[in-house]
């Protein structure tokens, strides 16, 4: 589906290559069984499996809230630990 776009994108932006074998999208540090990438369906089950994943990311540290800016937007990021530059 995304395979296509490519060549379209490659016409507008700059490509980088990564050059490594690695996906770090599903890089975990294997605590959980679950590795992932998007978490569906929304439901009581998968709140509760995200919540576990952004505490074990946030060490337990300080949660907040910020706003973030860019490119002239502001954006609510209701949830993040500044220790682990980690929110959601």
């Amino acid at each position: 589906l995304f395979t296509p776009f490519i060549p379209l994108l490659s016409e507008f932006c700059t490509v980088h290559a990564v050059g490594s074998e690695t996906d770090y999208r599903l890089v975990t540090t294997a605590e959980e069984n679950d590795r992932r990438v998007f978490i569906t369906p929304l439901d009581d089950s998968s709140s509760a499996l995200l919540e576990r994943k952004f505490q074990r990311l946030c060490r337990s540290g300080e949660q907040a809230s910020t706003t973030l800016e860019a490119k002239g937007r502001r954006i609510v990021v209701p949830r993040c630990s500044r220790s682990a530059k980690v929110g959601y």
